[in-house]
């Protein structure tokens, strides 16, 4: 999993929130960042602010997007109907509006991998992948989903 996020304070509460629950968690201060990264291969999803940047990194989620399997979630800031259009057009699945709340990005990022995974289990061949990170991710989002409910 990799954020995007403006703001140190942010960037550290995606990473208190997230921590534990992705088997790789990157939380960046920029796009740039990510560009040219020999991992991006191992992403499973990706959640990016847009109250800074959009543009750039609305350009660099439709290559993204074309080149891997993996979920999208844009935060952007309320009132933005625009730029939420443009963002689910170039290839996000999902946009949240800022300030995202921890239960609400956690729903997202565990609807997103249920369906990463879903879209990865299809009969493509006949040897048994290994779990990712996204399935291992989503399995602990439901449990503890299931513990915090009950």
């Amino acid at each position: 999993m990799a954020a995007v996020l403006g703001g140190a304070v942010a960037r550290r509460e995606f990473r208190v929130a997230f921590q534990g629950q992705a088997e790789s968690l990157w939380v960046l201060s920029s796009i740039g960042e990510l560009r040219g990264s020999p991992y991006l291969s191992q992403l499973d999803l990706l959640v990016v602010d847009l109250s800074s940047d959009p543009q750039s990194k609305l350009a660099f989620i439709q290559g993204f997007d074309a080149a891997l399997d993996a979920g999208i979630v844009a935060l952007v800031p309320p009132g933005l109907s625009d730029l939420r259009k443009t963002a689910l057009k170039s290839g996000v699945d999902h946009c949240l509006d800022l300030p995202a709340c921890d239960d609400a990005l956690k729903r997202v990022v565990n609807e997103l991998w249920a369906r990463v995974q879903d879209g990865r289990s299809q009969p493509e061949s006949t040897t048994e992948a290994a779990p990712s990170a996204a399935r291992k991710l989503a399995e602990r989002l439901a449990r503890v989903g299931r513990h915090s409910s009950g």
